[in-house]
């Protein structure tokens, strides 16, 4: 996830996410950063207390960011049909 710093927006959600994991080695917090492996391997989680914020920033920031870089006539959502399918899809003229 680690995107060009030019991307304010995409920076400052990166950061918001790594401020709602807990390191469970903090001798180490670059190499336990939040990656889907380290969460796998137990390395990092998401407290309780930050559970609420963590859904916010998943399900609102970063969907709003997705819509607002999504190509001319697409739009970022969960698929109509499948709610757990994820992507940018066309949108459909209305006649």
């Amino acid at each position: 996830y680690r995107l060009d710093k030019e991307d304010n927006k995409a920076a400052e959600i990166c950061k918001n996410i790594e401020k709602i994991f807990i390191n469970t080695d903090p001798e180490d917090k670059e190499e336990y950063l939040p990656t889907y492996r380290n969460q796998y391997y137990n390395k990092i989680y998401i407290p309780e207390e930050t559970q609420e914020e963590a859904g916010y920033i998943f399900n609102e920031d970063i969907f709003n960011y997705f819509n607002d870089i999504a190509p001319e006539g697409y739009y970022f959502s969960s698929h109509l049909g499948n709610g757990s399918c994820f992507g940018f899809w066309k949108i459909e003229e209305e006649f």
